[in-house]
């Protein structure tokens, strides 16, 4: 390392998957029963029909394995 290198071994808490995929859930229960308002909310926020509680992604993403 010299005097300028960073070294960053984990991401920050509010930028990690855990936290994009815990904003997206909350998103989506918003969301859900209501009409698409045409507005961007970024690529992990576009509505999901099929919510990821039983599939690997939702079993990875909830903290419990």
């Amino acid at each position: 390392m010299g005097a300028t290198a960073v070294y960053q071994l984990d991401t920050e808490k509010d930028k990690d998957m855990q936290a994009i995929f815990e904003r997206s859930q909350k998103i989506q229960e918003e969301l859900k029963g209501k009409e698409d308002e045409k507005i961007y909310r970024g690529i992990n926020n576009y509505i999901k029909y099929v919510t990821p509680k039983d599939t690997s992604m939702g079993n990875a993403a909830s903290g419990m394995v």
